[in-house]
Order: C-alpha cells, then structure tokens, then sequence
C-alpha cells in the first residue's frame, strides 16, 4: 500500500492486485423494471455472499439466496483460490450497497455555508439578530459582508422574516444579509441594499406588474405601502446577491470550499454527486488535475453558461486515466434552467392562489381572496368554480391539525407591536398580493421553450427546476413541443405540487422525476396552510409517481436539507413529522407512533435504495455502469454494518462503515486503519 502523494487533502490510497470482500452481505436487486428506469415492481434483498473487485471494476460476485446460489465471473479461473496480489477484506457482517448518488445538490453552496453564520437553529427574530451580532463581531475586515445563511421564517416565533430596520440594528457600516434555507429569498440591511444598487425608497408604481407570466424586478424586491423597502429579495434579486458574493472569492478559496462540500457528502455515504454550481466546470476540473476529487461529479451547468468558459462546448467525461472506459470521474451532460421559486418563499408558480393567512408580510381579507380566486378562474388556472375559495381562505378559517380539514372561526382581531426595538410588519400592496398569490414564472413560455430548445440542440440533456404545479405543467408542455422523449431523459426537478393531469404526462413522455425525500417532513408542519386544498392532493406523490411508472431519482438539495442520503432514504419510507417529544422516544418508538405525512405514499426500503441507486443513475445516464453490484459494473460501494434492511429506522443514525469509489476507499477512516 502507498500514499498518493498528490493528494493534498484526502488520504486516497493506490493499492495494486485483487481486492476481495469477504464475511458479509451483498445487496441484490431482484425486479427494477425495464432497463432498472425506476418501475413500479423494485425488489431487492441483502444475500450472504463475496465480491472482487480489480482495476476499478466489478471482477465477481457470488452470492447465498434461499434456495439457489448465483455466481458471476469475469474469468473461468476459480475466484476462491486466494491469489498472494489479492488482499481480503473482513467485512464481520456488514452489507455491500451499491455505492448511494445524490442526484441533485449545490455542492458549490455546501462548502460556501460551512464559512458563513448558521441561523438554522433560531427560533426567534431576537435569536436570529443576537447570532448574527456574534457572527459580525468575528469578522475582523471591515469590508467584508456579515452573512447569514439556512433561517426558516416557519420555525421562527413570529412566523416572519426579518426586517431592513432590524437588520440595521447588527451594523450600518458593514453590509448584512440573512439567506432563507430554500436561497430563493434574502432580508438585507440599508447598507447592503444600498451596495446592490437597490433604492430605500420606491416610486408609487414600485408594486405594479402588468405582466404575470414571468417574474419582473417589480414584483422581487418588496417594498410595504408607505413605499420603503422591507429589505427583502426574491429570486432574481436574491441570485444577484449571491453572484456578488461568489466574484469577491479567490479561484482556490472556491476550490478549497467545493471540495468540502464533497468531502460532507463523502463521509455521508455519497458516492457520485448530481450537482447544480454555477461557475463550477474550471473548479472541478481544476481538482480533477491534482486528485482531489474524492467522489464522483456530474455537473450541471446553468443555461447562462452555455457557450462560455464556464461550460464545456458539448457534452462531456472527463477521466483520470486512459483507456476504453476511463474511470469517469467526472461529467458535465447536463443543463439547468430554474422555472419557478420555492414554496417557502411563497415564489413557486401555482394554478391556485396560495392561502393568504400565511403570507408574512401581508394580510388579506376572505372578500379578496375570493376575487383572487375568481381571477385565476378568468385566467385558466384550472380553477373551475368557486368551491376552493372558503377551503383556502385565509383568517376567517383554521386547519383541523388531525385531518388537514379547514374548519370555520371567527375573525381573529390583529394585534399591532409596539416594540420600538423591532420594525413594523410591512405589507404589500393589493397588486402585489395578487401577483405573489399565485408565485412567479421565472420565464415566459416562448422564453422557457427557446432555452429547452437550445439546450437540446446543443445535445445536452435538461433539467428544470419546477416547484408549484403551474411551472411543472409548463415545463412538460415545452418538452413536448420541442420533442424530448425517453432517450432525452429530461427531467422535472422537485415535483412537489402536481396535479393528475401532469402526472400523466410525465408517465407518457417518460420525464424523470427528481424528489427530495427529506421535503416532506421540512413542509409537513406547514404545508396544509399554505397550499390549497385541491393541490395538497396531487403533492408529495412519491409513491404514485412510481406506480404510474414515472422514473424517480433521489437527491436532497443540500444545503436546503442534509446531504445525508440515508436521511433521505428513511424520510421516504417513514414520512414523520416532526415534533418536540421526538427528542424523549428512541427511534424505533418514533417510528411507532409518529404522525406522518401522507402515510400511503411511504416507500418500501427497496424503492427507497432505488431512488438513491439505480434511478439516480438513471437520471445521470450512467445505469450501465453504476446502481448494481454486479460483474462489469464500477466498484463503487457503500458498506454499511447496521442491518438496516430488517430495522429501517436505523438509517437517521447510521455512518457508513467504509465508502469506495472506483475501486478505492475513500473515506477518512482509511488513513487511520492504514
């Protein structure tokens, strides 16, 4: 055995001859459907059995099942005659999985959270404010921008966000912003919307948008009735935000903060990332050249970059070493095009207004929401009557917590703070209201088609960032008209308000699905209020996806949730929502009496290990050579000791015991052991 010396970070190991695992269990795939593209019949199991491994490849597998035994080769010889090359490995009863993916993160923004200040944990807007007084206190050059990242206005106290005023109260010098989890939505102070060009104070008009179909500056930065800015920016705006901070950062302080993010999800299990980072393609390169790269990479690149530096050309696999096949640790196929916002930030496009009670910054009458309603109705946003609107109406009504029913109260009397420490809930103009109602198309559909066009023409495969139900079904309607089909493999990022309609179409044109199984019990608290009820039916559908024969990959958008996959994992099979006493219960008692979402859309552990596997390499055009243990396919393994197959709801605490990526161990453990 010997050290890489060309590693400067991860202890990587080059070791020569045979490697055989011995000792274990070998998981099995039994029925994936045609082609392993996510069909409804998946069916796995974990059998006693061996593998070898050599060269970076799947040499033989033999494995124990009931009745039979199944053995495949890749030579006649006799695997069980120990070469002297060959080093065994003692698995003492640990299980080989295929190695786990995560087919869709932004590994860029992974490793750039890990050096700003974490408000996942406030509770409060005054927590909030006191984290980041701490945090800006630490930062010892004055120009540098206080920034704060993963707040949830929905685990917070006053159910907000936090004020411009507020904001001021950290610095008045120094620029401040506070990140939303879901990065669709930033609050920033006077100085550091002043630094991004954005006026304090708006004109009359400032809230006006005459065109609903796309998003326009108008309707990105807030601005309440006096005409003041609240300090907070949706989307476009909030992405401006982000680019500035990206163009302040050293090429290597970017390298060294990408390879972090690989490093979490490495440690996790993870052995190939579907990645989402802008201005990643000379990054990854980059640490390519100097074997730093510790897991696999599929970069998606954004449709901005086509056709400049950032992006390759055309499609393209980048290996290490030579030969027929290389080792494929690296690959940019694939663009991305955002076709909405989130559903936090109230930014995902719906056909059905969202229920107003639970706009932050605005407050709405049932009288209004009914004209909201209508209007959508006017407009063909699938709203045929006005049978919805007392179901989603707002004040005048509360969620039964059992059932998700509404039922009706009276009006709650508002009250008005007095706190002159904190600054006045804005709220928004009645235009406003009404183009928020319904969330922001990103693009118009000539804009979106002309992009999937493009992108197509260029032989790239899409992928589309869609949330709310309206942005999903224009996105598949642009698939179809430009003639993507199965062999395209396009997909749907998200898919979390559907409709029966969509599902159907994505089932006939084959379009991958690509969910985040830990969305569910993130939204399960407060999605019944924000969604109509009408959606909530079609939303968070994994398990009818699956039956309508819809190919799923898993990913979890990390840093918006953990890049744990095994998280992941257990989140679609369990569906729990989350409660304070979790904290008094042992897992398996959790798992026992937990509410959970949706409980008939719960996957099987098969279904669930597919979404992480097999469909993952689906989705990124690799099922050939990644997702199975078998005699040809890459060596890329996560092994793991608990029997997690028979006990489930040990997945949320499990580390893997050992991560191998093309033949080599991986994790941070192998230095020690070595």
């Amino acid at each position: 055995k010997e050290r890489n010396q060309n590693c400067s970070v991860f202890p990587f190991f080059v070791m020569t001859g045979r490697r055989r695992f011995v000792n274990g269990f070998v998981w099995v795939w039994t029925d994936v459907g045609e082609s392993g593209d996510g069909g409804y019949d998946c069916r796995g199991e974990k059998r006693r059995g061996e593998v070898i491994i050599e060269d970076g490849k799947i040499a033989h597998v033999s494995v124990v099942g009931e009745q039979h035994q199944v053995k495949q080769d890749v030579e006649e010889e006799k695997p069980e005659v120990v070469d002297e090359d060959e080093e065994v490995i003692d698995l003492e009863g640990a299980t080989i999985f295929p190695g786990l993916q995560d087919a869709h993160l932004h590994v860029g923004i992974l490793g750039h959270y890990m050096q700003r200040i974490d408000l996942s944990k406030c509770t409060s807007i005054r927590e909030l404010l006191e984290t980041m007084c701490v945090g800006e206190k630490q930062i010892t050059n004055k120009k540098t921008w206080c920034v704060g990242v993963n707040f949830d206005h929905e685990k917070l106290k006053e159910k907000r966000w936090p004020s411009r005023q507020e904001l001021d109260s950290i610095s008045t010098t120094r620029e401040v912003f506070c990140f939303r989890v879901c990065v669709h939505i930033v609050v920033g102070n006077s100085k550091g919307l002043e630094s991004m060009g954005i006026p304090l104070v708006g004109n009359q008009d400032s809230n006006q948008d005459s065109n609903n179909d796309s998003e326009s500056t108008n309707t990105l930065i807030e601005y309440d009735e006096s005409g003041e800015a609240t300090g907070l920016l949706k989307e476009a705006e909030c992405y401006k935000v982000s680019h500035k901070l990206e163009t302040d950062i050293s090429f290597e302080t970017l390298c060294d903060q990408f390879e972090q993010g690989l490093r979490q999800c490495m440690e996790f299990g993870t052995t190939c990332v579907q990645t989402n980072d802008a201005k990643g393609w000379k990054v990854y390169q980059h640490l390519l050249k100097e074997n730093r790269l510790p897991i696999r990479v599929h970069l998606t690149v954004l449709f901005d970059e086509l056709g400049s530096s950032f992006a390759p050309s055309n499609p393209t696999i980048v290996s290490n070493n030579n030969g027929d096949n290389g080792d494929d640790m690296l690959r940019c196929e694939r663009v991305k095009v955002f076709a909405d916002g989130s559903l936090g930030a109230e930014t995902a496009a719906l056909s059905i207004p969202y229920r107003c009670k639970h706009t932050t910054h605005s407050t709405c009458s049932h009288s209004e929401y009914s004209a909201i309603v209508n209007e959508s109705v006017e407009n063909d946003c699938n709203v045929n009557d006005d049978s919805d609107v007392d179901a989603i109406a707002g004040d005048d009504f509360d969620d039964d917590e059992e059932s998700g029913e509404l039922s009706a109260k009276k009006p709650r009397a508002r009250s008005t703070s007095t706190n002159t420490n904190s600054a006045t809930t804005a709220t928004v103009s009645k235009q406003q209201k009404r183009t928020t109602g319904l969330g922001i198309l990103n693009h118009a559909r000539s804009q979106l088609e002309r992009m999937v066009r493009t992108s197509h023409s260029a032989g790239f495969q899409l992928e589309v960032h869609a949330i709310g139900d309206k942005a999903a079904e224009e996105v598949v309607r642009a698939f179809k008209k430009i003639g993507l089909m199965k062999k395209d493999r396009p997909i749907l990022t998200h898919c979390q308000v559907l409709r029966e309609d969509i599902l159907e179409m994505m089932a006939a044109q084959k379009v991958i699905a690509n969910i985040q199984p830990s969305f569910v019990v993130t939204d399960a608290n407060w999605v019944r209020k924000r969604l109509p009820k009408r959606l909530l039916e079609w939303s968070y559908v994994w398990k009818t996806m699956r039956k309508l024969g819809i190919p799923c990959s898993g990913g979890s958008d990390a840093p918006v949730e953990t890049s744990n996959p095994l998280q992941g994992m257990y989140d679609a099979i369990f569906r729990n929502v989350p409660h304070d006493s979790d904290k008094q219960l042992d897992n398996e008692q959790q798992d026992t009496i937990q509410k959970r979402f949706k409980e008939e859309e719960r996957l099987t552990f098969a279904e669930a290990l597919h979404l992480y596997t097999l469909g993952a390499s689906y989705a990124g055009k690799s099922e050939n050579r990644r997702g199975r243990i078998a005699v040809g396919y890459d060596a890329d393994f996560t092994i793991i000791k608990e029997d997690v197959v028979n006990h489930p709801h040990l997945l949320r605490d499990v580390t893997p015991m050992q991560v191998w990526v093309a033949g080599k161990r991986r994790d941070t453990k192998a230095s020690t052991s070595n």
